[in-house]
């Protein structure tokens, strides 16, 4: 990608995924790997590299990792992970209240 990026193929590399924030929470993430900037995001956030948590994955050089990609990975699979679990307690308490309607009858 950073060759791509170099050659001017690529105008900019952006990562998109799934932050896991907690197992009811999750955030869709758009991060942008190339080209590194500071300055400001589109809300108007200060954005310093040396606090971001992408930038501290990054090697002396400043290249970047595919530990970044490999973060990414498992932020979207928690995230999944934590979906699916509440899908299944969901269905659990839902065939439950089934039951107890059916018994009813």
């Amino acid at each position: 990608m950073f060759s791509l990026f170099v050659s001017e193929e690529m105008d900019k590399v952006e990562l998109i995924y799934t932050k896991f924030v907690s197992l009811i929470k999750s955030d869709q993430i758009i991060h942008t790997l190339l080209p590194i900037s500071e300055g400001c995001d589109v809300s108007g956030k200060s954005v310093d590299a040396s606090e971001d948590e992408f930038f501290r994955l990054t090697t002396r050089e400043g290249k970047l990792t595919n530990s970044q990609i490999l973060r990414a990975v498992q932020e979207s699979y928690a995230s999944d992970l934590a979906g699916r679990m509440n899908a299944t307690s969901n269905a659990t308490d839902n065939a439950g209240e089934l039951k107890k309607n059916f018994n009813c009858l």
